[in-house]
């Protein structure tokens, strides 16, 4: 009795000390958070007079862009991030203390979560409660997840360094004096089409979305001078700023003296119950959910419904769908801003009103929003089946993991997503629009004349889609296009997109590419440049040991693009990026409580219904969206004698499992 009475005495008095010290701790966390909040408040100050002076991108700057549109959530989770990364600095800076650890602050700052009990039928808009345990996973306006720890100089948010110590190579100079120069493999013998390229695209649209930091009231920040002769001094630069420096040799920039290229830091983020920095928001859902089509809100989701037959409202003079006013809103702004790049999307949202007059027909007691509801879930699981059953060509190694698991966290990866951008290298120079009777008459359009001309395809609905079916992807050369006139001014100069995926990399805290490959399980034990020869060849290794510092500081796109120019025989992605791949695409469907084939799933699919959607394939999509009498019967590859093509008639849904 009197050893029961001590214990329980023994552990009440830790209890009390715990929670006195778990006070303390609050305290602490509390004043310097405080203070931290207020060096943030002071640096946005100073920003704003700033661009109150005129230190802003004006029109006809290399780079302008019409100003972004940063929803009051996205800016409140960009402000909320730079606290806890001013925090996290601070404590490193100025006090003593050991916060290697930030987990037992975080009720301090967030609260303590709440778990759901119960998904709802059908997934959400933002992807909200996709797991109850953590139902903040893979949804919209959180940080993106990691497949490698983050690679911060100071381990906050300040770029990587060379192991030397010394900065990085310029950006552009590794595109100028390595990717632009380097050996490359012969082209596979059955050439895909552009459609291909684009589906990855609409892919990363659908699943990321990461956006710059915008100005004070909106306005582009200026990194540059506004003759892009140099960087701005220290004085006069915002903290956003990371612009990439530009040799004074450039072969196509020396023309007109421009020696920096201007670029801003991604908005960062944090997810809620957590205290992080250095995390990048992504302003979509993690799903492959359709979601830049249906939007990342039920406002914006609402905007573009018709409320009738559970359509989307897509005016015959459009190519996505619309308000009521026929403006493009939410996520389809950014689809419009490339013709090509509508072109999925495009696709996709006439597929769900197919969709939807078909559920409909089989069920007429159903309402609108049942009709939408199954129409949406059907699309979505269209996409799923697509993405996951018929790409082998990018990669070979496939996972199917069929059942779900609540410990795997769904949220896309920054490396994931850094990945799709090799699909700038297989860009040709134009776009093209392929007369519907005569095959051979092609209009050819600059890409850097029809950035923000969605015109281009509204006008030119059936030639865009013939285009993009006939041409075949680029395995030349980087075009002059990506790599010196992306968003280019009247001059006829741009901005350099393959510097800028360098950099963007490097600021959202990218693994090396040796320290991804160890991640992997590949062979890393590279001491030297000259040990890279069991990787590549020779000419490439000279490449890199020409202008990076130590093997180690090889940036992941960079080493990433040279493994893919050695495979291209055989597949468009190189091992690295092939294993990031892989792992995503694990996560994505063990993490999705949704996707089409759990048979745990809220709502699962019949084993009908889901040979339905097995047999409906983007070959039938194509035929059923468009006005095409005949789709290669490979869709993905350029037309040939091995690849002919097939009739679209009788190609249908088959909408009796739904009845």
């Amino acid at each position: 009795m009197f050893l029961k009475n001590f214990l329980l005495r023994f552990v009440l008095l830790i209890l009390i000390y715990l929670k006195f010290v778990g006070s303390q701790n609050c305290t602490k966390f509390s004043i310097n958070y405080n203070i931290a909040k207020e060096i943030v408040s002071n640096r946005h100050s100073y920003e704003l007079n700033l661009q109150s002076s005129g230190f802003v991108m004006k029109e006809g700057d290399i780079g302008y862009t019409e100003t972004g549109t940063t929803s009051p959530r996205s800016g409140k989770a960009n402000s909320d991030a730079e606290h806890v990364t001013a925090f996290e600095t601070l404590i490193r800076d100025q006090t003593d203390d050991d916060f290697s650890s930030l987990v037992e602050y975080e009720d301090c700052l967030l609260g303590r979560r709440s778990n759901l009990t119960s998904h709802p039928k059908y997934r959400s808009i933002n992807g909200y409660g996709n797991n109850l345990k953590n139902p903040y996973w893979g949804s919209s306006g959180v940080s993106f997840g990691r497949f490698a720890p983050k690679a911060y100089d100071d381990g906050i948010h300040s770029i990587r360094k060379s192991v030397t110590g010394r900065e990085l190579p310029s950006p552009r100079k590794l595109v100028t004096d390595v990717l632009l120069k380097a050996e490359k493999a012969n082209p596979p013998s059955r050439t895909p089409n552009m459609l291909l390229n684009l589906i990855f695209l609409y892919l990363t649209h659908d699943m990321a979305f990461q956006a710059p930091v915008e100005g004070i009231n909106g306005e582009n920040i200026r990194c540059c001078s506004k003759d892009n002769k140099n960087v701005l001094s220290s004085d006069f630069l915002n903290s956003a700023c990371l612009p990439i420096s530009v040799p004074h040799d450039d072969p196509f920039y020396m023309t007109k003296n421009v020696r920096c290229l201007n670029m801003i830091r991604a908005q960062q983020s944090t997810t809620p119950y957590t205290l992080q920095s250095g995390e990048i928001l992504n302003k979509a859902t993690s799903f492959i959910d359709h979601s830049a089509i249906y939007g990342t809100e039920e406002s914006d989701t609402n905007k573009i419904r018709t409320f009738s037959n559970g359509k989307l409202r897509i005016p015959s003079n459009k190519v996505l769908p619309t308000d009521k006013n026929g403006n493009y809103v939410g996520s389809s702004l950014r689809l419009a801003v490339a013709p090509i790049g509508a072109v999925w999307p495009a696709l996709f949202a006439r597929n769900h009103n197919y969709l939807a007059e078909g559920l409909a027909g089989v069920n007429p007691q159903w309402d609108d929003e049942r009709i939408f509801q199954e129409a949406r879930r059907t699309n979505i699981a269209i996409f799923q089946s697509g993405i996951f059953t018929g790409l082998g060509i990018i990669f070979k190694k496939r996972n199917d993991e069929t059942y779900y698991n609540e410990a795997v966290n769904p949220s896309i990866s920054l490396e994931f997503s850094g990945s799709y951008r090799l699909g700038h290298f297989y860009l040709q120079d134009n776009m093209w629009l392929v007369d519907v009777n005569d095959p051979q008459k092609i209009e050819k359009i600059l890409h850097s004349d029809a950035l923000g001309r969605i015109d281009l395809f509204e006008n030119n609905f059936d030639e865009t889609i013939r285009g993009v079916l006939l041409q075949p992807l680029n395995f030349n050369q980087f075009s002059d296009e990506i790599i010196n006139k992306y968003v280019k001014n009247e001059d006829g100069m741009g901005l350099d997109l393959l510097s800028i995926d360098i950099q963007r990399g490097r600021d959202h805290g990218h693994p090396t590419f040796l320290d991804a490959r160890r991640k992997c399980g590949f062979n890393a034990d590279f001491k030297s440049f000259d040990d890279l020869i069991a990787i590549f060849p020779q000419k490439n290794v000279d490449l890199l040991k020409a202008i990076y510092d130590d093997v180690d500081d090889i940036d992941l796109h960079v080493g990433a693009f040279l493994e893919t120019f050695s495979l291209f025989t055989t597949v468009l992605v190189g091992e690295t990026y092939g294993c990031i791949i892989g792992e995503q695409y694990r996560r994505t469907m063990g993490g999705d409580a949704y996707f089409y084939k759990h048979k745990t799933s809220p709502y699962p699919f019949t084993e009908a219904q889901i040979n339905a959607i097995e047999s409906f394939s983007f070959h039938h999509v194509i035929c059923k969206n468009t006005n095409e009498k005949s789709v290669p019967r490979d869709w993905s590859l350029f037309e040939s004698a091995q690849n002919p093509q097939i009739p679209c008639d009788n190609l249908s849904f088959n909408f009796l499992p739904w009845k």
